[in-house]
């Protein structure tokens, strides 16, 4: 599935960047305080419907709670504690410059707020050809991936998207792209349990090994192809 890919969307917490961790703690802090979740199963239910902004998270997990709108204010508050300061994995700042030189073209699409997105990413901003964060009306998924295709003239079949949750890979499955799902806020086993076929990485690097061997084949094929082989 990744033989024709021109560009590689990325989420950014837990992909990029190595915040999943203290967003599962704060988390866990705001839904025992609002609704009394023993801290545990808040990791949990947290963890289960990450890939979403929040506000969704919530609304899914307590539908109309008279405290959902506090308690979505106390987290993205709370989250940005020392947020500025957590580091992007080491894999992550040696490979993206490797597929830049590849010719990939690359993005960030994340469910996180936009303004907090452009501020975070600023460090490493000249590896992407777009960054793409969360706004009323504007989500990780069919907006962002609508409105990338439409930017750079792709196709589906030509955008990869890899992302670290559950909802992550049944984003990219619903909209028809191709999904690599990076281990570590899930294990392997949470990934295969999922009904469809892609790729789960531990790190950067297989990525890009990953990519070559989609490249290598396809060149192979053409020669084949040319030589009526």
């Amino acid at each position: 599935m990744t033989k024709n890919i021109k560009m590689i969307l990325f989420d950014l917490d837990g992909t990029l960047l190595n915040s999943m961790g203290d967003f599962a703690t704060v988390a866990a802090s705001v839904l025992k305080r609002y609704y009394g979740v023993d801290p545990e199963e808040a990791i949990r239910l947290y963890r289960e419907t990450s890939g979403l902004p929040f506000c969704f998270q919530v609304e899914k997990l307590f539908p109309k709670h008279p405290d959902n709108a506090a308690a979505v204010e106390a987290f993205e508050e709370e989250k940005l504690a020392d947020y500025f300061d957590k580091d992007f994995f080491e894999d992550v700042l040696t490979v993206l410059p490797l597929l830049k030189q590849k010719g990939y073209q690359l993005g960030v699409s994340s469910n996180n707020a936009e303004s907090v997105v452009l501020q975070r990413i600023q460090s490493i901003k000249n590896y992407f050809d777009i960054i793409l964060g969360y706004k009323d009306g504007f989500l990780k998924g069919k907006d962002h991936f609508d409105l990338v295709k439409k930017e750079f003239n792709l196709q589906t079949n030509e955008l990869l998207f890899v992302g670290d949750s559950l909802n992550d890979a049944r984003t990219a499955q619903k909209n028809g792209l191709a999904f690599m799902a990076r281990m570590g806020t899930f294990p392997k086993e949470d990934f295969d349990r999922l009904d469809f076929c892609f790729d789960k990485v531990g790190n950067f690097y297989e990525i890009l090994t990953l990519l070559e061997s989609e490249t290598k084949k396809l060149e192979t094929s053409d020669q084949r192809l040319a030589t009526g082989e």
